[in-house]
């Protein structure tokens, strides 16, 4: 698997669309959280949760025990003095001194990555970056929470609830999209009602100023039908006038150079050699390139990257960069086929011409 990377600074609700969007797509990586001193990891496979790190005291799992009652001071003592002597995790030792029970080493655990993976949600402020990688070493005690689990929870409970207006553009209106399967997320009866509304005329505006739910809860319903994928913007702004046409227009110039320079040299098969590596990306970056083609000039359509982009339902920030990762990495692969087709020579005088793009 090729590694794809997003990665940014925290907002409120930032991580939500990170985590929506690796629900989304079944993604397998590590998202890594840091603010000041602390720092967390969730590693993510196949868009479940199935470990977590943190180098905070209180997360740790003796700490987490001795904090609940499970466990006494005396013996949280005596493991730490086994952890040191004979290398052991705590909870090993814990086990060894018989202060819990096997049964109770492996909920532990579970409780320990549930509580971690939930703790960072609400951070809003530092850093984030989620690596798509294999897992190549799992843990033995593992916890399979499928990710978009805990994004409907975190946003059905997220006490802020004003914030979620904040997140739309009132004026926009959408339709519903494709639902997921039967039984992955079971939607409240009052998120059904929103949901119901929701016919592709109306404003967000309009929908939240007539439900019987009030307005911050109804945009709380909305965020969550879009964390989701279920409903999609219509209208918006057309491919020219978004908020992604200077960045996909400066990918397009790279591209359709690429394209000019590969004919030149390989005739037809220059432009084969690009769609072939179009489709070895959008294997990576299925929701951003879903149905996206290349023109015979070796370009790619604008609109369509934009609608794809937003049917993601991420943040512009969140969006901006997860596109140009995609882009970017659509890029470096055209220029190893530069490498591949006509050597090295080629490829530094292309990577030159390019500069000028920039």
């Amino acid at each position: 698997m090729k590694s794809q990377m997003l990665r940014g600074t925290l907002e409120p609700l930032a991580l939500i669309d990170i985590l929506a969007y690796v629900a989304r797509l079944k993604e397998t990586g590590i998202l890594k959280v840091s603010r000041g001193e602390q720092q967390k990891t969730v590693v993510i496979h196949k868009g479940n949760i199935i470990f977590a790190r943190s180098n905070l005291h209180e997360d740790r799992l003796g700490d987490m025990l001795l904090m609940q009652g499970q466990i006494t001071q005396e013996q949280y003592d005596q493991a730490t003095l086994l952890l040191k002597e004979k290398g052991y995790r705590h909870g090993r030792s814990l086990v060894e001194i018989g202060a819990i029970t096997p049964k109770t080493l492996w909920l532990a655990i579970q409780n320990q990555v549930k509580n971690i993976a939930y703790s960072v949600v609400p951070w809003n402020d530092g850093n984030f970056e989620f690596t798509q990688q294999e897992i190549k070493q799992r843990e033995q005690i593992t916890l399979e929470l499928p990710v978009m689990d805990m994004v409907v929870d975190v946003i059905r409970h997220f006490d802020q609830r004003a914030i979620f207006k904040s997140k739309f553009d009132m004026n926009d209106v959408y339709a519903v999209g494709e639902r997921n399967k039967p039984g992955t997320v079971q939607l409240e009866p009052y998120e059904e009602y929103v949901y119901r509304r929701i016919d592709g005329e109306k404003s967000v505006a309009k929908i939240c100023e007539e439900s019987d739910l009030g307005f911050d809860e109804t945009a709380r319903v909305f965020f969550l039908l879009r964390s989701l994928g279920w409903i999609k913007k219509l209208g918006g702004a057309s491919a020219d006038h978004s908020p992604f046409a200077a960045l996909i227009g400066k990918y397009n110039q790279m591209f359709g150079h690429l394209n000019q320079y590969l004919t030149k040299h390989l005739g037809s098969v220059g432009t084969s050699l690009m769609r072939k590596y179009l489709e070895e990306t959008r294997q990576i970056h299925s929701g951003i390139f879903g149905d996206v083609e290349l023109s015979a000039g070796g370009t790619l359509d604008p609109g369509r990257l934009t609608g794809n982009i937003e049917v993601l339902g991420f943040e512009e920030s969140a969006a901006a960069m997860a596109l140009e990762e995609a882009l970017g990495e659509y890029l470096y692969a055209c220029i190893l086929a530069v490498k591949k087709a006509l050597g090295t020579d080629h490829e530094t005088r292309v990577v030159q011409e390019l500069e000028a793009f920039q």
